[in-house]
């Protein structure tokens, strides 16, 4: 009887070792983290497939350079470790110095962060990000 009981709880206690191992797994999409001192910009939910980085907090970008404009996925996840805001436009324009050329879509405030922006899809347009005060019709976007 008592080798019953010491069997029985080995196997529980194997059980429980196996859950507790199978609940700190890490996923096989796990999120990756954005360092200090950068904008990352994801083209999946969750912090996935990170895309785009940068140091700069004066300066845009042209992301459909980065696989990220016109007919994509856009930015569908983000992390502003900057001391500044960055800034989202749709460009419509051929003429980047045309301010009407442009259309405010979303401000990423520094220190904020989204797991699903839910809308960020730019269809037809490029998408431009801009970080601090720059604005893109100022000077070109950067490649």
């Amino acid at each position: 009887m008592k080798l019953k009981r010491k069997l029985a709880s080995m196997a529980l206690a194997g059980g429980l070792a196996l859950t507790g191992l199978a609940a700190t797994a890490p996923s096989a999409a796990a999120d990756t983290p954005c360092p200090s001192g950068k904008l990352c910009l994801y083209k999946s939910t969750l912090y996935r497939e990170l895309t785009f980085t940068t140091t700069s907090t004066a300066i845009c970008y042209d992301l459909d350079r980065f696989g990220m404009g016109s007919w994509t996925n856009g930015v569908n996840s983000y992390r502003n470790n900057l001391p500044v805001k960055a800034t989202m436009y749709l460009n419509t324009s051929t003429d980047w110095q045309d301010p009407d050329g442009y259309i405010y879509m979303y401000t990423i405030n520094s220190g904020s962060f989204s797991s699903d922006t839910n809308y960020w899809k730019p269809e037809q347009h490029d998408l431009v990000v801009c970080t601090g005060s720059t604005k893109p019709w100022d000077k070109p976007p950067a490649w």
